[in-house]
């Protein structure tokens, strides 16, 4: 997963901006992001990105909001590809975006990460 966004990124010369919304049902401090950005950094090999922290209401509203005051040319959201009760139960933030964006939205499931490396 990681690995396909890297190549876009490459093919389209693009700059990473990293989002974390912090919304209030699960609620982290900045030091805590902070620490959980450091983390993931590490894993991933991204190289050189931007990475910012909205707090909001809901992850579709700061995701949105984010795009919306960078100016950015396209949102890309992974998505867990919950189906029927799971997809009630939890809904999608993916889909939300998607249903709201004014601008492309790319996105990619983390289940077939699952199934390539397995």
């Amino acid at each position: 997963m990681l690995e396909d966004l890297q190549a876009f990124r490459e093919i389209l010369g693009a700059h990473l901006h990293l989002l974390y919304v912090n919304v209030p049902n699960d609620f982290y401090t900045h030091r805590e992001i902070h620490q959980r950005k450091e983390a993931f950094l590490a894993e991933a090999h991204l190289g050189e990105v931007s990475f910012h922290i909205y707090n909001e209401v809901n992850e579709e509203n700061g995701i949105l909001y984010f795009a919306e005051d960078h100016q950015l040319d396209m949102i890309v959201v992974a998505t867990h590809q919950r189906t029927g009760l799971a997809h009630l139960i939890s809904g999608s933030i993916a889909e939300d975006v998607v249903n709201h964006a004014k601008r492309p939205v790319l996105t990619f499931g983390l289940k077939y990460r699952h199934k390539v490396k397995s």
